[in-house]
């Protein structure tokens, strides 16, 4: 597997996501504010826990989005935040939030 992550995480306690990261700077060019990574999380980690792997010295806000159907959307999905942040992965994913090997766009931003 490409994925990154802790290695002592047991493989059938993982979640693997293609993340998308989006430095959202006010700029208008989207293709160099994003970055595309696999990483593998624990199902027992907090949505909170996977934001503060996100954080960085430049970023104050960050928030996780996730693609969700919608009938109404032109793209057939709209992008829905996560909360609470003390949510964990395993009820992202019994809420249909998140799915094994699915896409999550983290969105980080200075204000």
């Amino acid at each position: 597997s490409k994925s990154e992550g802790n290695n002592g995480v047991k493989p059938d306690d993982r979640v693997h996501l293609e993340i998308i990261i989006y430095h959202d700077d006010g700029s208008e060019d989207i293709n160099s504010a994003c970055s595309s990574s696999f990483r593998f999380f624990s199902k027992r980690a907090s949505i909170e826990q996977l934001v503060s792997t996100f954080q960085d010295k430049c970023a104050h806000n960050v928030e996780i989005l996730v693609p969700q159907p919608s009938e109404t959307s032109s793209l057939g999905c709209v992008y829905l935040q996560i909360t609470p942040p003390n949510l964990t992965v395993n009820d992202a994913m019994k809420r249909g939030l998140l799915e094994d090997f699915g896409r999550i766009i983290v969105r980080l931003s200075s204000e």
